[in-house]
């Protein structure tokens, strides 16, 4: 039971991915999700949204984060994803069948592949492969950093 309390659902994927994006509040989060249809496609309802932020604050994969926004009051906590959070939705997507065994299949649910729902998903899943991709690279070629070799031109910028 501990094990699957801390396995991601959709939506917690789903507040991972917007949280990644900037920084957010539950209200905020839920507002999103209404104006992009998520519901259309993925089982989040409101509470779901503040159960979900408490779990994955809980596991580390987001954070508390200095909210620009000093209207909103003190009483309102802004969100954003760790860099545990990013590996782990990068993890959790990269494994195709959090998609095809869910409650819910997006593409079973909207019909067609064609709706802004599939779409949403397809862009993320490319990006954290992109990002992957690059994170392998630079892990290849960390032993090879080295300085400028003409540091006067960043010095000239600052001028």
């Amino acid at each position: 039971m501990a094990a699957r309390k801390r396995e991601l659902t959709t939506p917690d994927m789903v507040l991972l991915s917007l949280l990644a994006e900037r920084p957010m509040h539950g209200y905020e989060a839920n507002l999103e999700l209404e104006r992009r249809q998520v519901r259309d496609w993925a089982g989040i309802s409101r509470p779901q949204v503040y159960y979900s932020l408490e779990k994955l604050r809980t596991q580390g994969l987001i954070r508390a984060a200095e909210s620009e926004d000093r209207a909103a009051g003190p009483e309102r906590s802004v969100f954003v994803t760790s860099a545990k959070g990013r590996t782990a939705l990068a993890g959790a997507l990269e494994r195709e069948e959090w998609a095809t065994q869910r409650e819910r299949p997006i593409r079973a649910e909207v019909g067609h592949r064609f709706h802004e729902a599939v779409w949403m998903v397809s862009l993320t899943i490319e990006q954290f492969r992109c990002e992957l991709r690059w994170l392998r690279k630079l892990s290849r070629e960390m032993g090879r950093r080295a300085p400028a070799r003409h540091p006067q031109y960043a010095r000239d910028e600052k001028e």
